[in-house]
């Protein structure tokens, strides 16, 4: 037979007890103010590395920008030249 377990509004089993601040307190031996210093290290390094990583990309992008418009302009350079080659009779290999 099927039993009904009541789910809150995300899908959670509502019976289960949530872990209170003193079951985590328990699990640390450190003071509290080490283990706050550590994670926010830890995040001040990885916002540090994320906008490193955003630099490198914006530059990488312009570079790909400019590269790119450099070469359709030496393409048309070479279309106009071309061009004018047929115009004056000159053969090209």
């Amino acid at each position: 037979m099927l039993s009904f377990v009541p789910l809150d509004e995300r899908g959670f089993d509502l019976n289960l007890k949530d872990e209170t601040m003193s079951t985590v307190e328990a699990e640390y031996k450190s003071p509290v103010r080490k283990i706050l210093a550590m994670l926010k290290k830890g995040r001040d390094n990885w916002k540090a590395k994320y906008q490193q990583v955003k630099h490198d990309l914006r530059s990488v992008q312009q570079q790909n920008r400019a590269v790119e418009k450099s070469r359709e302009q030496w393409k048309a350079r070479a279309i106009s030249a071309e061009a004018e080659l047929k115009k004056t009779g000159i053969r090209t290999p």
